[in-house]
């Protein structure tokens, strides 16, 4: 029984938004018609409105969608209360002191990454973008590394933005990254740094951001950034549990 005090169309929104909880990625017009119990015209246009205000959009397959970053800009406040730096902090240290070169979390925010923490390195000669800095997602490990596990759709509008004869290898790379699971990047951000940086998932199974190691390329040599990809894999899986992500 329908409460009185409800408003049907705020209930059948709210109801289409749920559908999308616990799902591993997109979903069918078909599968949120069953799973909602609302006829069709009325659900297109509940999800012709939530794709208007960013909180839904295409997959790259466009019979399915899948969340926007609307939800984000919704859950700020909450993720903001939540202390995102100060329950990630402890591995920040973490992995500060075992690479000694700086450490930073960038947060996923409106298809850029802000720099939300960074652990300088001691060093004497090392390299610092400073927090809330924001950048593209097309350059940089941090970037990348989010770029790579976006969907198709978003991935070819950002990388529509580079030379068009650089784009196809440019995606190749982004399928290597999401294979792997980190990115590497040098000389793109700073000249004659090297950068390693991987996801951080959240309790939605979204990308919260990125946890990155950057500093002089003469630093990286191959044997150290062996090591510090397994350090930021480890830790970046670490990160994402902490924030209640649960999946492999």
């Amino acid at each position: 029984m329908t409460d009185k005090n409800s408003i049907r169309s705020v209930d059948r929104t709210i109801d289409v938004l749920e559908t999308f909880i616990g799902a591993t990625g997109s979903l069918k017009v078909s599968e949120i018609e069953t799973a909602t119990g609302i006829n069709l015209p009325t659900l297109y246009r509940i999800m012709n409105t939530l794709e208007r205000r960013h909180f839904i959009r295409p997959a790259a397959d466009p019979t399915r969608y899948e969340l926007d970053y609307g939800i984000i800009k919704i859950t700020s406040g909450w993720l903001r209360n939540q202390d995102v730096v100060g329950r990630i902090e402890p591995l920040m240290q973490e992995l500060a002191e075992t690479t000694k070169e700086t450490v930073a979390f960038n947060l996923y925010r409106d298809r850029q990454r802000i720099c939300v923490r960074e652990i300088p390195s001691q060093q004497a000669i090392n390299f610092t973008r400073g927090v809330g800095t924001a950048e593209s997602l097309l350059y940089g490990a941090s970037g990348k590394a989010i770029l790579a596990f976006e969907n198709e759709i978003e991935q070819k509008k950002l990388v529509r933005k580079i030379s068009k004869s650089k784009q196809k290898k440019y995606l190749q790379e982004l399928a290597t990254i999401r294979k792997d699971g980190f990115a590497t990047s040098e000389n793109e951000l700073i000249e004659g740094a090297t950068s390693i940086a991987a996801p951080v998932w959240d309790i939605s199974a979204t990308i919260l951001g990125t946890v990155g190691v950057y500093g002089p390329a003469n630093r990286f040599t191959k044997k150290k950034i062996q090591l510090f990809k397994k350090q930021i894999l480890s830790v970046s899986q670490r990160m994402s549990t902490v924030m209640g992500y649960s999946g492999p």
